[in-house]
C-alpha cells in the first residue's frame, strides 16, 4: 500500500502542491504545456495531441497504484497549475523512493518558485515520513535535469545502461540520490536561497546557492 504523500495540500511561499485531479486540473495543465516548447524532449511520453487525449492521460496517471501524482500552483494564481511531477518506487520497508520533479511549464522552468517544489517535496519525504533515501534518474541526454539535481544537493551514483525501452529502443541513464543524513545541510541552503531577502528588486539572488554536504563513505 502506498504511503499518502499528499493526502493534503503542501503550502510554500511561492507554491503550492495538491494531488492530481484530472477534472480540476488537466485543461490548466493543457493549455500551459501546450505553449511551452520542447517540453517532452526527453521525457517518456509523446508530445500532446489533443485536450481530450490528455485528460485520459491524467486518469491513467489518476489510476496509477504505483505513483503519486501532483501538480503545483502559485499561491497568488491557484487556479493556474504549472507542472506535473511524481513520486515512485515507493519501498516502504527500506524507506526509499524516487522523486520525479516532472513536467514543468515555462511560467515555472527557471524561476525562484521552481526550486520550491524540491523544498517542500523532500521536506515532507524526509522529516514527515521518514525515509532515508531518495533516488532520481534522469536521461544520460538531459543535461538541464542532470544540472538542477546537482545543484539541490542529489549526489551522481553512476550510469544505468540500458535502462529504459523506449520507442524500441534501451536508453541509457544517470542515477542520482540524496539521504537523509544530508537533507538538514540542504535544506538549510536552500531554505536561506528561497528568502525573499535574497534576492533584490530586479530579482537577482544576493548570494549563490551552495550546497556542502557531508561525505560520504568511500569503498574501494
Amino acid at each position: 500500500v502506498l504511503p499518502k504523500c499528499l493526502e493534503v495540500c503542501a503550502l510554500g511561499r511561492y507554491l503550492r502542491l495538491e494531488p492530481l485531479n484530472t477534472e480540476k486540473h488537466y485543461r490548466s495543465l493543457y493549455e500551459n504545456f501546450i505553449q511551452t516548447p520542447n517540453l517532452f524532449d526527453y521525457l517518456l511520453e509523446e508530445p500532446l495531441t489533443t485536450l481530450e487525449e490528455f485528460r485520459e492521460r491524467c486518469l491513467a496517471k489518476e489510476k496509477d497504484t504505483t505513483r503519486i501524482y501532483f501538480v503545483s500552483s502559485r499561491i497568488n494564481k491557484p487556479d493556474d497549475y504549472l507542472s506535473l511531477g511524481n513520486i515512485g518506487n515507493i519501498d516502504p520497508i527500506n524507506k526509499k523512493l524516487e522523486f520525479s520533479g516532472g513536467t514543468r511549464s515555462a511560467k515555472l522552468q527557471n524561476t525562484t518558485a521552481s526550486s520550491e517544489i524540491a523544498l517542500l517535496l523532500l521536506s515532507h519525504i524526509f522529516e514527515t515520513l521518514g525515509y532515508v533515501r531518495v533516488e532520481a534518474k534522469t536521461s544520460t541526454e538531459n543535461s538541464k535535469v542532470l544540472r538542477a539535481l546537482e545543484r539541490i544537493g542529489f549526489t551522481f551514483e553512476g550510469v544505468l545502461y540500458k535502462n529504459v525501452l523506449w520507442k524500441g529502443k534501451h536508453l541509457d541513464g544517470f542515477l542520482f540520490s540524496l539521504l537523509d543524513t544530508e537533507w538538514p545541510a540542504v535544506k538549510e541552503v536552500l531554505t536561506a536561497w528561497l528568502d525573499p531577502n535574497n534576492f533584490d528588486e530586479q530579482g537577482n539572488q544576493k548570494t549563490r546557492f551552495a550546497i556542502k554536504k557531508p561525505a560520504r563513505k568511500a569503498y574501494t
